[in-house]
């Protein structure tokens, strides 16, 4: 069995101090000046919980801590992929499918955010703490699109379950960052995507028989109780091994604060980083607030409204840069910030999110028009993806074990994903087989599984236990932006290329219907096979299509620029982390 929590040589010891100044204490930069000197730093709550319930746990509390964490994985990753396709049924009952790209926008948009919060919560408050409020609003988004009536209350509940459900999947990925080993590591996040594999399956099938046998509305539903339940076996293991690391003496107690609420509130705003978090969290909602609401502007991206919103967005960042120089207690380490290797890992993740939220925005329901597929035939090919990330994930991640030299893993993989979505324009009408689509899946997800690993394992190397959670957050954001570009982009030549087609292949019989028929899947899918009808909205959705396919092998393409970046990092040796343990 594999020992991820045993420290490497050099590795400080997680064994707090019992004086009280353990919560406050000096750190000074490694021999190397790449860790800023600072004066007056935090021990984290978090992160000295983390290594306490790692430092007390016993063989059968790891193995069920680690099986726990599978448990809600698989459920995390079965809830995305079953409620996935009903999310275009939902909208088309209220004739909105038009709008699949822009709910996602929005959802992404906050959902990226708010990781951001959610990442001082699990350092600050601890990471059962992050579990659970992350769990909360999943459910809670759950359950607001059960009981939704209209397009407004379903863009709000699936607000809240991206909030939620990416917020839970931060902290299990920070739970695994917490317990493993540098050498290791990557194929613990390859583990972490296994049970993706039963899902790909499972999810489809699902969604097919709630719209046979049910509605979508008991889909949501069923998550909304199944999901707490789940939660709870990884929440309980963690926290009855933090209580017996607290019997054991190795958290320290929390001494209390002295002085009137108002002197303690002002300690805990300064603790939090509060100008710092206000800092960024309005950089980003800034620049990415535009990506909602700049197809809805009369001028588009020339609209004077949407420049000043992202230039203010950029100045705030750049002013969160300086903050976090002479900020008493740091957000994160400042030597991150400008680290090249962070930078371009952040940038390759941005991009792979973009391109790949563009093409597969509306690629659903693209199978099942123009192939004439199922929900869950459909939902198949869909997921391919998340099926050989899992396993060409496993696969890179034992190169990169073995190996380490993560920047040419991930050079090599970049032509194989190009390839695939550059094969995806060729194949992308009724004409070919679809057995082809498949392969060019097969191509992408091999592709994608290396990139997104290589990139994280690069930024993770370069950073401290204490900049594990926020760095997850940062990296989980620039996913987020990323999606939320690619979806922008694609909904906007969706929405400028499907209704003029539709427009110009319709025969003139159904012209005039071509507007519901743009709103409603169910509408464009009534229409039998070979008919006058489907062939044209066939045609129509091969024609935009294309477009983003195009536009998607384009985004991909710049990959190579930011993988460049890198330091030629070796991420199979060393400490857990870089630094210090749990010091910011």
């Amino acid at each position: 069995m594999l020992k991820f929590d045993e420290k490497a040589e050099g590795t400080t010891s997680t064994q707090p101090t019992s004086h009280p100044s353990a919560v406050f204490e000096t750190r000074t930069g490694d021999s190397g000046g790449d860790v800023e000197n600072t004066t007056r730093d935090v021990r984290l709550k978090g992160v000295v919980e983390a290594e306490a319930v790692i430092a007390s746990w016993t063989t059968p509390l790891c193995v069920l801590f680690c099986l726990s964490g599978l448990l809600l994985t698989f459920f995390n990753a079965l809830e995305s992929q079953s409620l996935g396709p009903l999310r275009p049924y939902a909208l088309s009952s209220f004739d909105a499918h038009g709008l699949t790209a822009a709910t996602s926008i929005v959802s992404n948009i906050v959902g990226g955010v708010a990781k951001l919060p959610f990442a001082r919560i699990t350092d600050i408050w601890g990471r059962g703490v992050g579990l659970t409020v992350t769990t909360v609003f999943d459910v809670l988004g759950l359950l607001i699109a059960a009981a939704c009536t209209g397009t407004v209350g379903f863009s709000v509940a699936q607000v809240f379950q991206t909030v939620g459900i990416e917020g839970v999947g931060l902290v299990i990925n920070v739970f695994a960052a917490d317990i493993s080993n540098v050498k290791y590591r990557s194929l613990v996040y390859a583990v972490l995507g296994l049970p993706r594999i039963a899902t790909t399956f499972a999810g489809p099938a699902l969604a097919q028989q709630f719209l046979h046998h049910s509605t979508w509305r008991w889909g949501f539903g069923t998550f909304a109780v199944l999901i707490p339940v789940m939660t709870l076996p990884l929440l309980v293991v963690y926290l009855f091994t933090l209580r017996k690391a607290r019997a054991e003496g190795r958290v320290a107690q929390k001494t209390p604060r002295s002085g009137s609420w108002s002197q303690k509130l002002v300690q805990t705003l300064i603790e939090w980083d509060a100008i710092g978090m206000a800092l960024l969290v309005a950089g980003f909602s800034f620049i990415l607030l535009p990506l909602a609401i700049a197809t809805y502007q009369a001028h588009k991206w020339r609209s004077a409204a949407i420049i000043v919103l992202m230039v203010l967005g950029g100045f705030i960042l750049v002013a969160f840069i300086f903050w976090e120089r002479v900020a008493p207690f740091k957000i994160v380490s400042y030597h991150v910030l400008k680290d090249r290797t962070v930078l371009g890992g952040c940038a390759v993740l941005f991009i792979q999110w973009m391109g790949l939220r563009c093409y597969e925005s509306y690629f659903s329901s693209y199978l099942q028009v123009v192939y004439d597929q199922s929900v869950e035939n459909a939902g198949y090919i869909n997921n391919i993806y998340s099926l050989g990330a899992s396993v060409f994930g496993l696969i890179v991640a034992c190169g990169i074990s073995y190996w380490g030299r993560v920047k040419w893993i991930a050079l090599g993989l970049l032509p194989i994903k190009v390839l695939g979505t550059g094969l995806m324009i060729y194949f992308r009408n009724q004409t070919k087989y679809i057995g082809y689509v498949v392969m060019t899946q097969v191509f992408i997800s091999f592709g994608e599984a290396g990139l997104l690993l290589c990139s994280e394992m690069a930024i993770l190397s370069r950073v401290e236990h204490a900049d594990a959670a926020m760095i997850w957050a940062l990296m989980a954001l620039f996913e987020s932006i990323g999606a939320s570009v690619g979806l922008s982009i694609s909904g906007a030549i969706w929405t400028n290329t499907l209704p003029e087609y539709l427009e110009k292949y319709l025969p003139d019989s159904s012209k005039r219907q071509a507007s519901r028929i743009y709103g409603s899947l169910r509408k464009q899918l009534s229409y039998p096979w070979g008919s006058a009808e489907r062939e044209a909205i066939n045609a129509a959705y091969a024609v935009a299509q294309g477009r983003i396919l195009i536009a998607a092998t384009a985004i991909f393409s710049l990959t190579v620029v930011f993988i460049l970046m890198w330091n030629n990092v070796k991420v199979n040796r060393g400490s857990r982390w870089r630094g210090s343990a749990a010091t910011r």
